[in-house]
């Protein structure tokens, strides 16, 4: 399997999500190969914080809680630049000064010489008001090093942070979350923002890291790009500048036959919804040719709402033994997208068509939905691929979970990849982050959408972009990209024009052609 770009188009275009452990090989080599000490580069940390600090927040009266570690001596170094800056500062330091080692020593005795103020917290002290009160608190507590639940004065101090109601900013990443995965171990730091130093770490894109960190910014702290270039990573983040490289162009000489055709297996009598989403999301992402397969009761729920769409509408009590007709099958054979699940129910005649899909040539099949929960006790299905075949599943957490067996899944993108590679298929976990991954080992986190997009439907909607935009593109991966940038790019725009609690999957669909309209600028 071809992976979507080659490392040096990467590298000029998307930016790496590291785990804990490259990130300290990475410092380790710049300081080996480069020269560029740890204490010079927590020195540029400080500055990157201070100047996002001296932006958004001027003038106000800084508080930095700083922990035993380097993120406590990056607090270190932050307190002395705004101090100098002639800044109200106050550092609160949770840890015995006797466990500070090594660079964040060095900044400590800075801070000391200097007559920074400083308060030294014990487990039996009781935090004063006035120490958070009208304050900016910096939280310097933890970064991605930690490992287990906070507890003690750490646990009571976050909790204060939490409760203030004073803006946080958190160094690196928000104490209480693991860098890796995103989990929150116990209590957790709430962010008002937070700035990564150096690299963006998996964990600002997974589960509770992801919400935690506020408004992420990525910092330069001194890192060439050299040294990224030793560390192979296979977890990239996509933003929009990337997807425009990828964005798919219609042929000025085409047709409706050769601009993408998809066959929509989807909807029942009791979701006739879904349906009319995957129609309406294919279409309005530039699929020339859309055919249902239906019932006739959905059909005539949804033609007069979708008449772009054509329909192959069957009598379910008449194939309710799962024999596919010769009319379905002929369907089949004559579009290049097939997509199945969006509201099916689970029935013998869906069980039918994934199996006789996925054992196609030259055919991009779509999963969704009930084919999934079909798939999550028969999964080995997926595994029955014809040469040229390629499938493309779209679980949200819940569907994902039962088709791995793993409810408790700690890494999701790990998670997502190792299904991907294990079945052959491309895997797009849809959730408030999006983690596209490839049968290769490659994932892509997408962040772009909006809390809006959380109404029913909306999945239904993404399904039939997806297999709009693949029916245009040669490359699945690019496509896969391509569709969730676009649909959440229209979930964000439906969110700008009604209240974000009004959004309804319909609204998204409508807002497909201006986010196409947008990437396009």
């Amino acid at each position: 399997m071809q992976p979507l770009l080659h490392r040096s188009d990467k590298e000029n275009v998307m930016k790496p999500l590291y785990l804990n452990k490259q990130i300290k090989q990475l410092e380790e080599w710049t300081a080996e190969r480069i020269g560029i000490s740890p204490l010079l580069l927590m020195e540029h940390a400080g500055i990157r914080v201070v100047e996002h600090i001296e932006n958004f927040y001027p003038g106000e009266p800084v508080t930095l809680i700083c922990g035993p570690g380097n993120n406590g001596g990056d607090g270190f170094a932050i307190a002395r630049i705004l101090f100098l800056l002639g800044r109200d500062v106050l550092t609160l330091l949770l840890p015995h000064e006797s466990s500070l080692k090594g660079e964040a020593r060095a900044n400590f005795e800075i801070l000391k010489n200097l007559q920074v103020p400083l308060v030294h917290l014990n487990p039996s002290q009781p935090l004063e008001p006035e120490w958070m009160k009208g304050r900016i608190l910096v939280d310097c507590i933890f970064g991605t090093g930690l490992s287990r639940p906070l507890a003690g004065t750490y646990k009571l101090v976050v909790e204060c942070m939490n409760s203030s109601g004073r803006p946080i900013v958190s160094v690196d990443i928000p104490s209480g979350i693991n860098g890796n995965t995103g989990e929150a171990m116990g209590d957790s730091v709430s962010a008002e923002s937070t700035v990564a130093l150096g690299t963006y770490k998996l964990g600002h894109f997974q589960k509770d890291g992801f919400i935690k960190k506020g408004n992420l910014v990525l910092a330069d702290i001194g890192i060439p790009e050299m040294a990224h270039e030793g560390f192979e990573t296979d977890a990239w983040l996509l933003e929009d500048s990337d997807v425009e490289m990828m964005t798919s162009k219609k042929d000025e000489a085409g047709h409706k036959y050769n601009s993408g055709n998809v066959l929509f297996f989807a909807g029942s009598r009791d979701m006739t919804g879904a349906a009319l989403f995957n129609a309406m999301g294919a279409l309005r992402s530039g699929a020339g040719l859309v055919k249902m397969m239906v019932e006739e009761p959905v059909w005539e729920s949804i033609a007069g709402k979708v008449p772009e769409a054509v329909a192959l509408t069957y009598n379910g009590e008449a194939v309710q033994n799962g024999n596919l007709t010769e009319n379905m099958l002929s369907a089949m054979e004559s579009f290049d997208i097939l997509v199945a699940g969006s509201g099916c129910g689970k029935t013998p005649l869906l069980r039918e068509y994934i199996i006789k899909a996925v054992g196609m040539e030259n055919k991009i099949v779509v999963l969704d939905a009930d084919a999934l929960n079909i798939l999550s006790g028969e999964v080995n299905l997926i595994d029955k691929k014809g040469a040229g075949s390629n499938v493309v599943i779209t679980p949200h957490l819940g569907e994902f979970e039962k088709l791995t067996g793993d409810r408790k899944s700690d890494d999701l993108v790990e998670s997502a990849k190792a299904f991907s590679m294990q079945h052959e298929v491309f895997t797009v976990l849809k959730g408030p982050v999006t983690i596209v991954a490839e049968p290769g080992g490659e994932a892509f986190s997408c962040a772009g959408g909006h809390s809006a997009m959380a109404t029913a439907g909306s999945g239904d909607v993404l399904t039939g972009a997806l297999a709009g935009v693949l029916a245009q593109v040669p490359k699945i991966a690019a496509g896969i990209l391509e569709a969730v940038n676009i649909h959440q790019k229209a979930g964000c725009l439906a969110a700008e024009r009604i209240h974000e609690r009004s959004v309804l999957a319909s609204d998204i669909a409508d807002s497909l052609s201006a986010a196409l309209s947008k990437m396009n600028e």
